[in-house]
Formats: C-alpha cells, structure tokens, sequence
C-alpha cells in the first residue's frame, strides 16, 4: 500500500515524504530498515521533497522486541539508518520523537545533528530542540478519513 500511497499523494499535489516505525534493536537491522524503505520508494517511483524519517517507538499495549534496547543503541541505529538511506537513495533523513524518546532514548548530539518532527500535543511545544514539522494532535478531523488522525505543522 506504501507504493499506491505515495504515488497518489504525489499526484494529488502533495509534498511527499515517508517514514519507517522501527523496531530494529542493531545498527545492521536499522540498516536493512533503511534499505527496505529505499526498496519501496524507488520502485514507487516518486521523487520526495520531504525526508525519510526514523521512527523508533515502543508497541502500545504488547512488548516490542526493541523495547529493552538502550538510549545508547536508538541513537546508533538512528545513524546507521541515516547512512544506509544516504548511500542507497542520497536522501535526507529525520527523526520523528517526542519528549520523552528525546529526553531517554536519544542523545543530544543525535537530536542536534537531525531534522526532528516533533511529536507533542500540549498547547505549545515543551522540546529544548530544534525540529521542522510539529505533530501537535493525535485527534484531528480531515474529510476523506473515517476516525481520528494526526495533524502536523510544518515550520519553514
């Protein structure tokens, strides 16, 4: 479905980006994460304007099997993704994190050395860090989409 919906937003006029919900608990495995997003992209065959994005998350409501890895480890797989997308695609990366994720899981020389979309839904941003998109609801409304959905801003 990636493909179709990459190419649909492309075609809709949309500025088009992707991003990967990792669960890789090695550098090799955020390797080979990076490939397989660089997989779908090239045979969808849109250009992005926005960057591949890193998303190390926990599994809400099961265990993850990259729940137990360290800050230390999220912060190298994040680069090893960063590094495999570049080599493969010559795309630029971000990292998508909240504060809680920036403040245990990621060093801060990482978070400074990446474009961050920032997820936080309190009435302003709470993060000391820099970051290009602001995912400030996990409750928004948008014809066509049955249900709730997130809403961004995008800071230019």
């Amino acid at each position: 479905m990636a493909i179709q919906y990459l190419q649909e937003a492309k075609a809709a006029g949309l500025e088009v980006g992707a991003y990967f919900f990792s669960q890789a608990v090695s550098e090799e495995e955020a390797e080979e994460e990076a490939l397989f997003a660089c997989d779908i992209k090239k045979r969808s065959g849109v250009e992005m304007s926005l960057p591949l994005v890193y998303d190390p998350e926990l599994i809400e409501g099961t265990r993850g099997r990259a729940d137990d890895i360290s800050s230390e480890q999220v912060s190298a797989n994040a680069k090893a993704f960063r590094k495999a997308a570049a080599k493969a695609l010559g795309c630029r990366t971000a990292i998508y994190a909240n504060l809680y994720w920036e403040k245990n899981y990621f060093d801060a020389e990482t978070l400074n050395d990446f474009e961050i979309w920032y997820a936080g839904y309190e009435d302003a941003p709470q993060t000391p860090y820099h970051f290009t998109w602001w995912q400030y609801t996990n409750e928004g409304k948008v014809p066509g989409i049955d249900g709730y959905t997130d809403l961004n801003l995008w800071l230019r």
